[in-house]
């Protein structure tokens, strides 16, 4: 019968305090130290510098550039004045300071009229009226103008009326025709090229919204009887 193999035989053990030597991790190479010094910089460089740069653009954008973000209580825009040209006094096509430098501050104002409840032009206290709109250069110019005496039932004669609204008039005015006159009222076109370079080119149309002639204005004066005006009222555009 024959005999099983032998077990091989076991490797022998290093003798007591004998340690097997472990070999050294292999060095970097110069290329992977350069890339860690780049991550390095690059990670120092978006926490310094792009990230407060990014939360910067997104402060803008939720504040509307405000400083105050959206829900919060905003903070009072800047208003930018814009340069008044044309016409600015007290005159068809001025402005509300030009009124006011002129007749005082009036007793009622809104973004599109204003009035005063008693103004004195020349000798004569009157009730005035104005309305306001958007002109050429931007800025709120009077479009229209009513004056009347003050007091109830009060008259004008008619040439104290037209001496009156004459100086509402812009300085270059030039009559222009028809003129027409009856019981009822009194109505005369006139031009002004400074008037026509100051309102908007649509505040230039007949009263059915056909457009005239640049510059064109108009007054009618109601009238009470043959020589008595209750009111003259002096608007851009044709009757």
């Amino acid at each position: 019968m024959s005999q099983p193999p032998p077990y091989p035989p076991y490797p022998p053990y290093p003798p007591y305090g004998y340690y097997v030597p472990v070999p050294p991790p292999p060095r970097q190479s110069s290329l992977a130290w350069l890339w860690i010094t780049l991550s390095v910089v690059g990670g120092l460089l978006i926490v310094c510098c792009v990230l407060p740069l990014t939360l910067g653009v997104l402060l803008v954008l939720n504040t509307g550039g405000t400083g105050t973000f959206n829900g919060g209580t905003p903070t009072t825009p800047t208003v930018i004045a814009r340069p008044v040209s044309g016409l600015k006094g007290a005159t068809l096509g001025g402005t509300l300071a030009g009124f006011e430098a002129t007749y005082g501050a009036a007793t009622r104002t809104s973004p599109a009229d204003a009035s005063w409840d008693s103004a004195r032009i020349g000798q004569q206290r009157v009730s005035l009226y104005i309305t306001l709109a958007t002109g050429q250069d931007g800025n709120l110019h009077v479009t229209s103008a009513e004056a009347s005496p003050v007091g109830a039932g009060a008259t004008w004669d008619r040439p104290i009326a037209f001496t009156l609204i004459a100086r509402l008039f812009p300085k270059d005015f030039q009559p222009l025709t028809p003129q027409t006159s009856d019981l009822q009222s009194l109505t005369r076109i006139y031009t002004s090229a400074q008037l026509g370079a100051t309102l908007a080119s649509s505040q230039f149309a007949s009263g059915g919204g056909a457009p005239v002639a640049t510059g064109e204005f108009n007054v009618t004066c109601q009238s009470t009887n043959a020589t008595q005006i209750s009111y003259c009222f002096l608007v851009a555009g044709a009757p």
